[in-house]
């Protein structure tokens, strides 16, 4: 072995190896934060998810179920720029500079997200800071300043936003597909971050009144993930957030409503062409929600041996288990100069996986894959903190920690039967070149016959013609 051989062979020893060690202690790391108990209670009303850490961070994430079935069609983008108003425009105590100043001072960030299922107000910060940085946020979560000057300029951003959308292929293939994925009285063909229009016409006094309307104990639910004392905890949330008005419990809005098939198109003249498919998936509390997530990452690796290293038809196709935490969906992407080739392969691939099945090797490389990205996705409070609140919007907080064993216990045929049965149904839209593909290029799945039958239906149907759209114009 020459000097050059033996360097590059010791380099990516060296490289597996550290990658080893860290995912290694990545797991431990978590493994040793899961023995500390995670617990839920309620302070005067107001549901708390606590788990204590040895880390010496704090984070606090104030959970308000709903998301876009809190507010009409006409209003989206009210409780995104009402939510980071608060967290941005300081309180009655505090103007917004003064606000900014002592948290910078503090290395203390405030935050803010609002989504299809809920939205969230959110603090980190260092633990010798707590006692300050919980005054800052408490105050204002419940005394938000709400200045004038401030909501213009989040107003303009958002509405600025929401227009390079509409110019971005991918933003606007997102757009496309929640517009007609499902029925137009669907919460979740809601944008929660708005469109130009809805944003341009909302005021300063509806946002106020909205935000004391929808913050109430009734609809909101606090996660705490810190090395703090629970009894401290529980007194300064009864001093403070506890204090919120009982308010109404949101409308559980549950997307149950399946994928329309169809195929829609937008002309647009660019220099690629972009396909995205989607389809039906399970709910997050379900029993088959981890088999799912495996299934789709274990297309995916087909997807990228097929159309990227075989025939080089697109430098990144995808397949996932994606959507809302309460409007969960499976879909398939490609970004490529031949659609019509694209759309052939990647159906293909989709039916010799609901014949064949995935195999056995493969589906035990993905587990050890979904293991690593796991317990390194939970290396901070903050992660751990998003990860317990989104599962109790799902239905039971307690999934955030059985996550490894959900995946360790999934079985092949499992995960098979999963692809099969949330396979069937594609709702696909498309922008690129007029005339580079039509709506006879996007087919539907075969469909799989009934257990007990000798064979699966191999016919491929072809999606039902859709709106063919050539104006750029966001609903």
């Amino acid at each position: 072995m020459n000097y050059r051989a033996s360097i590059a062979f010791l380099l990516v020893w060296v490289v597996a190896a550290a990658g080893f060690s860290f995912s290694a202690w990545a797991q431990a790391e978590v493994q040793s934060e899961h023995r500390l108990t995670t617990q839920a209670f309620e302070v005067d009303g107001l549901k708390v998810i606590y788990k204590p850490s040895v880390k010496e961070s704090v984070s606090v994430r104030l959970f308000v179920e709903g998301g876009t079935s809190n507010y009409p069609a006409s209003a989206q983008g009210i409780e995104a720029i009402a939510f980071e108003l608060a967290m941005s425009g300081g309180t009655d105590s505090l103007d917004k500079d003064a606000f900014s100043a002592i948290a910078e001072n503090l290395g203390t960030s405030f935050s803010s997200e609002a989504t299809t299922s809920y939205s969230h107000m959110s603090m980190l910060c260092l633990k010798m800071n707590w006692d300050t940085s919980w005054k800052l946020f408490t105050d204002a979560v419940l005394h938000p300043a709400m200045p004038a000057g401030q909501f213009s300029i989040l107003k303009e951003q958002m509405i600025a936003a929401a227009r390079q959308e509409a110019s971005d292929p991918d933003a606007r293939l997102r757009d496309l597909a929640r517009e007609n994925a499902w029925d137009d009285t669907s919460s979740v063909t809601k944008d929660p971050d708005g469109t130009p229009e809805t944003l341009t016409a909302l005021t300063l006094e509806q946002v106020t009144g909205y935000y004391s309307l929808i913050l109430g104990k009734a609809r909101c639910f606090l996660v705490v993930v810190g090395n703090v004392d629970e009894a401290d905890l529980r007194a300064k949330i009864a001093a403070s957030l506890a204090q919120l008005p009982e308010g109404e419990a949101a409308e559980r809005y549950v997307n149950d409503t399946k994928v329309k098939e169809g195929a829609h198109l937008e002309a647009r003249n660019l220099e690629t062409n972009y396909i995205l498919g989607l389809m039906n998936a399970p709910e997050w509390a379900s029993d088959d929600y981890v088999a799912n997530q495996l299934a789709m990452s274990l297309l995916n690796d087909r997807f990228f041996r097929e159309l990227r290293t075989k025939r080089s038809l697109s430098y990144a196709p995808a397949a996932f288990a994606g959507g809302s935490v309460l409007s969960p969906t499976n879909g398939v992407y490609i970004s490529t100069t031949d659609p019509a080739q694209s759309l052939k392969v990647m159906i293909q691939e989709i039916n010799a996986v609901k014949t064949n099945g995935f195999s056995e090797e493969e589906l035990e490389g993905k587990k050890q894959m979904f293991l690593t990205r796991h317990y390194m996705g939970q290396e901070t409070n903050a992660d751990i903190a998003m990860a317990l609140g989104t599962n109790e919007v799902a239905g039971n907080w307690r999934r955030a920690e059985t996550f490894s064993d959900q995946v360790n216990t999934t079985t092949l045929s499992h995960v098979n039967d999963v692809f099969r049965r949330f396979t069937d149904t594609v709702s696909w839209v498309y922008l690129g070149k007029e005339g580079a593909v039509d709506s006879s290029d996007f087919l539907q799945p075969q469909r799989m016959i009934a257990p007990g039958s000798a064979s699966p239906s191999t016919e491929l149907k072809k999606a039902p013609q859709g709106k063919q759209k050539r104006k750029n114009k966001k609903k």
